[in-house]
């Protein structure tokens, strides 16, 4: 019985074989990249450690943020304060009957902040280097791992072709001797042996 390796197999177009029903060896290295779980998961690994590389550049750059903080209290404590911030506190504010149990108070504060690293003691550098060292070996580990699917698929299909060479040439030995064998009869010339 034939024996067909399973990576072939898998390799066969969802459509069914072609229509020569002869599954090339550069179609099967193209179908094995296209469906490889591994060189799936590599590629991915590649994205990610590309995405983290970018990010790593970016923590050199300014951070840009905007904060709405709007508050309503009568806590005195909290009404002296938001009324000193909003320049609006005035003599009347004196009276202890104020201070004690002052109006409810609603205050709107608005903020643009922007941050730059000035110094980080060499961390963001580091961090960009070895984001940048990932990348590059998560690149190697895709092309190797694109390398062993092509390698692997090149040796199933040259076995498959060995076996197929084998069987071809085994029958065709036999038909050989069989030949041979009622040729001699008819001619009585001699009879072959099977060996």
């Amino acid at each position: 019985m034939k024996r067909v390796p399973l990576i072939l197999i898998l390799l066969l177009p969802v459509g069914g074989p072609r229509a020569d029903g002869v599954l090339r060896l550069e179609e099967a290295i193209a179908v094995a990249l296209q469906r490889n779980r591994h060189l799936s998961a590599a590629e991915a690994g590649r994205e990610a450690a590309a995405a983290g590389a970018q990010e790593a550049r970016a923590g050199r750059l300014p951070r840009f943020g905007v904060a709405e903080v709007a508050s309503r209290s009568t806590n005195p404590v909290m009404v002296f304060g938001n009324l000193l911030g909003q320049e609006a506190f005035g003599p009347a504010n004196f009276d202890p009957a104020f201070l004690n149990e002052p109006d409810p108070l609603t205050n709107f504060t608005s903020r643009l902040v922007v941050t730059q690293p000035v110094w980080a003691g060499g961390r963001l550098r580091a961090q960009a280097r070895a984001a940048r060292e990932g990348s590059a070996a998560a690149d190697l580990l895709t092309r190797r791992t694109r390398q062993q699917v092509r390698h692997q698929v090149v040796a199933a299909y040259s076995k498959l072709l060995a076996d197929e060479r084998a069987e071809m040439e085994t029958v065709n030995l036999e038909k050989g001797r069989e030949f041979l064998s009622e040729n001699a009869k008819a001619e009585g010339v001699m009879e072959l042996d099977g060996g």
